[in-house]
């Protein structure tokens, strides 16, 4: 017999099947089978559409007749006999191709096309699961500010004296003498011993003398961290509230574009700094150097004699001297310049280091949860990011092609990759590239994080000079990958 006389013979059980369909005594799994052949076999479209060459006419020589011949032999002999018969005297009702039948039809073609596109759109990364985005690190300063403990003061390492980093003390974050552009610090330790001067006049004190020479002198501040720190001009005034027991008075010393100086009679009284507002004793104006609490001067004058000078006794409590005693602390103030063009690239938590007797000794020390040490990292245009042909995320790698290869940067340098926001005031990543991010061929290939986004994230690359863990950072002008 023909393959084609076989074919329809077996297409003419198919009413006897439809009529099996709805006997009692025809098992569920023959009814299941029976349910789909006719379905696929009245539809008016094909589950192999005839227009495809070859694969078109398989659902009519193998996958029908497959499906006829299982479900003829799941149905018990003694009911496809009685269905046999029954169609018999129906032969006549022909029954025509109904829409609905193509149903199931449809479905698989859905589910299947479905499951193209998501194969396809995985590969490319575009329905990839994304994490949410994590909290990040604000850029620029704003870090410190949030990074504030609930108890106690905040320090900065910036600069360094004889070799050793300096500990400023975050007298006020939120606005600072010098405009709401900066912060105000003071030295946390002292930082040299002297007289006041001749006289108690701060214009021509020894002690500006040393505050100017400390400044300009290149062993102290780098030239990128001299640009932060600000000029602060303060009128002088009486103070008329704040007097010694015996009533005298003494003045708030007027500034005049200073960029180092130090704290006058009314500002070492002032709650805002973290001060008492008594001349009694406050632990808080107490000044270590070495291992022993020190003296330490003011600038306001004495309003009784030019040769009396105010300063701050061991114990923090505000009184005056002669202006020619030596031996007193000088304890530096400045305010550092933190908008948004001031070039700090970032503020980053990090370990203090105590001194006793001048062995520094490394601990980490948080108060509350909240970071209370903290150093910066500056943009420098003298430190030059690598140049690079192409870069861009594929398969949710980045890939970036050097145009010289794997990079080669200086002593003390390492490349850095960098995911902010959109607006680049948070990083969500700041990772240093491992030499297994390098193909053979000097290609870098980075897996990205689950949380990145191309419509919510950018991508940059920059180099970093990093410095001691006390130490000013320096990072080159990010360049931007994708």
């Amino acid at each position: 017999m023909k393959m084609k006389e076989k074919l329809g013979k077996l297409k003419r059980k198919i009413p006897v099947i439809y009529l099996a369909l709805k006997k009692k005594q025809t098992p569920w799994y023959a009814k299941v089978l029976a349910g789909l052949t006719i379905a696929y076999a009245l539809s008016p479209i094909d589950l192999i559409p005839d227009f495809i060459p070859v694969l078109g006419y398989l659902d009519d020589v193998i996958l029908l007749p497959l499906l006829l011949a299982l479900t003829v032999k799941a149905i018990p002999a003694k009911v496809f006999e009685e269905c046999e018969t029954e169609a018999q005297l129906h032969q006549n009702d022909k029954r025509p191709k109904k829409w609905y039948y193509a149903v199931p039809i449809v479905v698989i073609w859905l589910l299947v096309v479905i499951a193209v596109i998501r194969i396809i759109c995985s590969a490319a990364g575009v329905f990839s699961q994304q994490a949410e985005l994590p909290e990040g690190t604000q850029l620029g300063a704003a870090a410190i500010s949030e990074g504030m403990p609930k108890e106690g003061y905040r320090y900065l390492y910036f600069g360094e004296n004889e070799g050793i980093p300096i500990e400023w003390r975050f007298l006020c974050a939120d606005t600072s003498m010098g405009g709401e552009d900066g912060i105000f610090l003071m030295a946390n330790r002292g930082m040299a011993f002297s007289d006041f001067g001749t006289d108690n006049k701060w214009e021509h004190s020894k002690i500006k003398d040393w505050c100017v020479d400390f400044y300009e002198s290149d062993t102290h501040f780098t030239s990128a961290e001299k640009k932060l720190i600000m000029e602060t001009t303060v009128e002088e005034t009486e103070q008329d509230d704040y007097h010694y027991n015996d009533g005298s008075r003494f003045l708030h010393c007027s500034l005049e574009k200073e960029h180092i100086f130090i704290l006058s009679a009314a500002e070492a009284m002032n709650p805002m700094f973290g001060f008492s507002e008594s001349i009694r004793t406050d632990e808080n104006r107490e000044m270590q150097m070495g291992t022993r609490l020190r003296w330490w001067w003011l600038r306001s004058p004495d309003s009784k004699s030019d040769q009396i000078g105010c300063l701050i006794y061991r114990d923090g409590n505000i009184t005056y001297d002669i202006v020619t005693r030596s031996m007193i602390g000088i304890r530096p103030v400045m305010n550092l310049l933190t908008d948004s063009s001031s070039g700090i690239f970032m503020a980053v938590p990090c370990e203090e280091y105590v001194v006793q007797e001048k062995n520094w000794v490394d601990k980490t020390q948080a108060l509350n949860g909240q970071s209370a040490y903290w150093k910066l990292k500056l943009s420098d245009d003298t430190i030059r990011t690598p140049q690079f042909e192409d870069a861009g995320v594929r398969s949710g790698k980045l890939k970036v092609i050097f145009s010289d290869g794997k990079p080669v940067l200086e002593e003390g340098q390492c490349l850095m990759l960098l995911i902010t926001d959109k607006q680049y005031r948070t990083a969500y990543a700041y990772i240093p590239v491992q030499d297994s991010f390098y193909r053979s061929d000097g290609t870098l290939e980075w897996e990205l994080p689950s949380y990145y986004n191309k419509k919510k994230c950018d991508l940059y690359l920059l180099a970093e000079m990093e410095g001691e863990a006390q130490q000013t950072d320096y990072v080159s002008l990010p360049a931007k990958l994708e």
